[in-house]
């Protein structure tokens, strides 16, 4: 048997009789992120994150899973990674780091740094819901964090209208006057 690490991307190969059917039509040939591991007895079990959806979530033992190979993927991971086959994934997931956070009234923007292991690290931003949901990401890459910070309010939250930037220019002159 094989040993997976924590990141590492799998294939389910198959499920168990007795797991329900929404967990066989969600994850049955489905390319998930092994999140953790604990060794039984009876061999490894890996609790498991679906790679297009990570908020569902299962316990699968090793047996169940395999290596990524040349395997023809899920229609779903096929458009989630944008790729034909299982050859073409990363076999880790990358690394993601929030940099930056901004709350809103409904949600926050963040700007990410990803490292995706070979020594290249970009930087992008995210907008996430109350509950955590990733509504919209980047696709661009960034070399600065502030930039993608900027970028990604804009586009949330839309330019500042011509008043409302000589309202904010009259505060701020108020300010300086007030603190000189």
């Amino acid at each position: 048997m094989t040993m997976y690490q924590a990141g590492q991307r799998v294939l389910v190969k198959q499920l168990h009789h007795q797991h329900s059917i929404d967990k066989k039509q969600t994850f049955l040939g489905r390319v998930v992120v092994v999140v953790s591991s604990r060794e039984y007895k009876s061999g490894t079990r890996y609790f498991l994150r679906l790679a297009a959806s990570p908020k569902r979530t299962i316990f699968l033992n090793e047996q169940y899973l395999e290596a990524l190979d040349d395997q023809v993927l899920h229609r779903n991971d096929a458009h989630y990674f944008d790729v034909d086959s299982a050859n073409d994934i990363n076999a880790f997931e990358p690394e993601l780091r929030v940099i930056h956070s901004i709350s809103m009234h409904r949600g926050k923007v963040e700007a990410i740094e990803i490292y995706d292991g070979a020594d290249l690290k970009v930087c992008e931003w995210r907008y996430l819901d109350d509950e955590g949901e990733l509504i919209h990401q980047s696709e661009g890459q960034y070399g600065n964090t502030m930039a993608a910070l900027r970028d990604g309010l804009v586009t949330v939250i839309g330019l500042p209208s011509e008043f409302t930037m000589c309202e904010i220019e009259r505060v701020r002159d108020k300010i300086t006057v007030h603190f000189r």
